[in-house]
């Protein structure tokens, strides 16, 4: 076969999988648009960012800590539960400590989020 026509047939395969490649990468079906959170996901989020600033601020050395950054929002695997107008929340991470040990650290962090201002109630390491 010459070149000519590989070329001709090259050109008439990337014609006929150009718009089917393209309606794949747009179509709504296969990329759905993300979903809102509710409103109470996003005060726990909050809460959850809320304490991982609060305990940075604690630790030995904050650079050291592995937040669990597997995803955008690493701090949402943090249980956390709402008690009225508090939240609670009891993230674990590891981090090195004072002698540079890579440990377990584990908190315990209370937000109140009355009149939509978030002041730390309690921060205590368990």
């Amino acid at each position: 076969m010459n070149e000519n026509v590989k070329a001709i047939l090259s050109l008439g395969v990337i014609a006929i999988a150009a718009p089917f490649l393209w309606w794949s990468w747009t179509d709504d079906d296969l990329n759905p648009p993300k979903q809102e959170m509710s409103q109470k996901d996003k005060d726990l989020s909050e809460a959850r960012y809320a304490c991982q600033q609060s305990i940075a601020a604690n630790l030995h050395d904050p650079e050291s800590a592995e937040w669990e950054m597997g995803s955008d929002n690493w701090y949402a695997t943090w249980p956390a539960r709402v008690n009225g107008s508090t939240i609670t929340v009891e993230p674990s991470f590891r981090v090195h400590n004072a002698l540079g040990t890579k440990i377990l650290s584990q908190w315990s962090c209370v937000i109140d989020t009355t009149d939509n201002s978030w002041r730390l109630v309690s921060l205590e390491e368990l």
